[in-house]
């Protein structure tokens, strides 16, 4: 008889030995496993030693991403956010930019008849900031500010001052350098002088950059799509979330994702991607082209700097994170490399409900520090439905957790019992089967061990396992031990009423 457990890819006439497992989401009804804390950031390089589709790269140092990937290059950046985590072990994959592309940037003009009178003005870019003295001529005003901003070597853009207009371009093309915002603040300028930052389209005080464009540039053939897969890493966080202009990234990381995870590859990884901007595009990307239990989309709404940077700190904070508690929740954790949103922009509580019922995990400010207000998955919709069965991120960690920890005890299970078969029956050798030999009957005792072990105070991964025991059953028709295990995961206290109710004495 065939087995009542399916796994994909594992076909009846697939007699290759090994453990092959797989987690299946949304669903009804630690035994040693060595948890690592890898993540991968993909991005475009400018220069360095490495070249553009090859890879991944460790890397230990900020001075190494620099080397490896070149100063100022949107992968280098993502690399010094995610080194910030302590713990992390961090892999870089470069991805080229492809040819055609332009590089986003900003203008910044001085005009006015120059007087006596001294003074400064700031200019903020992402988190960075600019405070610089006016000179004593239009042009002088430019030469200042392209002298201050590339006196920072390690920024992502670069300054080119003419005779008094200065233009800021990204150092990598792509239109995900109209993703940063620009800020002026001219408060303390002398009165002769004027000061304009001008880019794309504004939004209160903030100028996106302008001008960026760029095609796909996750290559389906011979690059990034095909090299990644020779390893697993826990988190990936991708700078391609810039699916409406590039024709296609998301859908292929989505892809991506969902083969890796397979049973014949078995790398369980979860990708995290981020957009700021408006609401829509956010709640769009997720529910619509991603819905997905193995992706997560961060949006920071009008946060200033790109996602690049807190997607990377997000991504390995959870992978250091989840290496020891996979079961864990993010509510109100603290970004360090997000840079906090104008008072007018924070997002107010029906813009929150509305992007965590749409599949978006959002930031907010407060105390002018940004935060996750709850750390989600893509995964929104069964068809049209509404479907949050697995909402939270810890909803997809658990079971990938468990998933190793059964298949480390199934290899050392095969090492122990060479043979296999089904269970004896009653009053055949007092019903237990040969030393040596594994069968339904002590596989399940196996795994009903580790559940208590996952299910108690130490472990906090599940609960009521009474309710779901593992189903294994021994396949006579591909001569091999199926099993099926339900794990119910153990609830985050996100949420608590409280009526407050005066009594009329």
């Amino acid at each position: 008889m065939s087995s009542r457990v399916t796994i994909t890819g594992l076909t009846s006439d697939d007699a290759t030995p090994g453990v092959y497992t797989q987690t299946s989401f949304n669903q009804a009804g630690g035994a040693g496993y060595a948890a690592t804390s890898k993540v991968l950031l993909v991005g475009n390089l400018t220069s360095g030693t490495r070249t553009g589709n090859t890879g991944p790269w460790p890397v230990t140092s900020i001075a190494d991403a620099n080397a490896q990937f070149g100063v100022g290059s949107e992968l280098y950046t993502m690399c010094v956010a995610a080194l910030s985590v302590p713990g992390a072990d961090v892999y870089a994959y470069p991805v080229p930019e492809p040819s055609g592309g332009t590089a986003a940037h900003w203008t910044v003009t001085f005009t006015g008849t120059p007087g006596t009178a001294t003074g400064q003005y700031t200019l903020q870019l992402g988190k960075r900031s600019y405070t610089v003295a006016s000179g004593a001529t239009l042009d002088a005003c430019g030469e200042n500010l392209e002298a201050a901003i590339n006196a920072d070597t390690v920024a992502p853009w670069t300054a080119n001052n003419v005779t008094g207009t200065v233009t800021i371009t990204m150092r990598n093309k792509g239109v995900r350098g109209n993703w940063w915002y620009g800020k002026l603040d001219s408060a303390l300028k002398p009165a002769w002088l004027t000061v304009a930052l001008t880019g794309g389209t504004a939004h209160g005080e903030l100028i996106p950059g302008t001008g960026g464009l760029l095609t796909d540039d996750l290559d389906a053939s011979g690059g990034f799509l095909e090299d990644v897969v020779a390893a697993r890493y826990d988190k990936i966080a991708f700078a391609q979330s810039d699916d409406s202009t590039s024709g296609g990234n998301v859908e292929d990381i989505e892809t991506l994702m969902d083969s890796e995870a397979s049973a014949l590859i078995n790398h369980l990884e979860q990708a995290v991607l981020g957009l700021n901007g408006a609401s829509a595009d956010a709640s769009t990307l997720a529910s619509t082209t991603l819905n997905a239990y193995r992706c997560q989309l961060i949006w920071g709404g009008y946060t200033p700097n790109s996602p690049i940077e807190w997607i990377s700190e997000f991504a390995a904070l959870r992978a250091v994170t989840e290496s020891s508690q996979p079961n864990s929740a993010y509510d109100g954790q603290k970004l360090t490399f997000a840079a906090a949103q104008d008072t007018a922009d924070i997002p107010a509580h029906s813009t929150i409900k509305a992007m965590l019922n749409a599949g978006v995990t959002p930031l907010t400010t407060v105390g002018g520090e940004v935060q996750v207000v709850r750390s989600i998955t893509t995964k929104c919709l069964t068809g049209t439905v509404a479907d949050y069965g697995t909402r939270d991120t810890y909803q997809v960690s658990v079971p990938d957790r468990i998933n190793d920890e059964l298949k480390l005890l199934c290899t050392n299970l095969q090492v122990s019992n060479p043979f296999a078969g089904p269970d004896p029956a009653e009053g055949e050798g007092s019903g237990n089967p040969d030393e040596g030999t594994l069968t339904p009957k002590v596989l399940s005792g196996n795994i009903v061990s580790l559940e208590q072990d996952w299910a108690s105070a130490s472990y906090n991964w599940i609960t009521s396992i009474t309710a779901w025991p593992p189903f294994v059953e021994w396949d006579s028709d591909a001569d091999r031990l199926m099993t099926a295990v339900p794990v119910e995961v153990k609830k985050h206290n996100h949420q608590i009423g409280v009526d407050v109710r005066q009594v009329a004495a």
